[in-house]
């Protein structure tokens, strides 16, 4: 059965606006409508990349395939807006607070000797992990919150939210199938990943 289709024009600040004022009921009520969004060429193209990853996951109608897509563009939004930009200023593997001597741990930044972490950085996907940055951090630079970003704010439930922010340590395998159980109960009896970020480096 052909889907039916949720056409929405975009060609100021207005629309922008109001698009995203309704976009939890489009997600709600119209999920089973494929979006097409008309964008003028005089919108941003920071704008302009937010709405077609929206449109791009809201046509996205498995529930499986919906979530991984959603956990993936979030990580990929923050790589590129931080870990590219070196917000934690990263010399010979130790962040601007390990060269301070405010942090416990030696080298590599928050992530220490995680044991997911490899030679060119983290080898999974850990949101909870991309989200944290320390007070030093946090005071120092301009850091944007979870909700500003909009894959995040429209498509993350209550629950899923609080899990994405909080389960450390876990791979993109793990959190994606926490995210699609949509449980704050599993979450709760979620092991805590092994993982000793403490412990000397050879």
């Amino acid at each position: 059965m052909k889907s039916k289709e949720l056409n929405i024009c975009i060609n100021n600040k207005e629309d922008i606006d109001n698009f995203y004022k309704n976009l939890r009921k489009y997600i709600i009520f119209k999920n089973n409508h494929h979006m097409n969004l008309s964008i003028s060429n005089n919108i941003n193209d920071i704008f302009k990349e937010d709405l077609k990853e929206v449109e791009r996951i809201f046509n996205i109608k498995n529930k499986k395939d919906r979530v991984y897509a959603m956990y993936n563009s979030v990580c990929d939004y923050i790589d590129n807006h931080y870990t590219l930009k070196n917000v934690c200023q990263f010399k010979d593997n130790t962040c601007v607070c390990q060269r301070m001597g405010f942090e416990r741990v030696k080298v590599n930044g928050c992530c220490g000797s995680c044991k997911y972490l490899g030679e060119n950085g983290c080898i999974t996907k850990s949101l909870a992990c991309k989200f944290f940055y320390c007070s030093y951090i946090k005071k120092h630079s301009h850091l944007f919150k979870p909700q500003d970003i909009k894959v995040f704010k429209y498509f993350f439930s209550p629950r899923q939210k609080i899990i994405a922010k909080f389960n450390f340590f876990h791979t993109t395998e793990e959190n994606c199938k926490l995210l699609c159980k949509d449980s704050l109960l599993a979450f709760a009896f979620t092991k805590d990943a092994d993982v000793d970020r403490f412990k000397e480096i050879d």
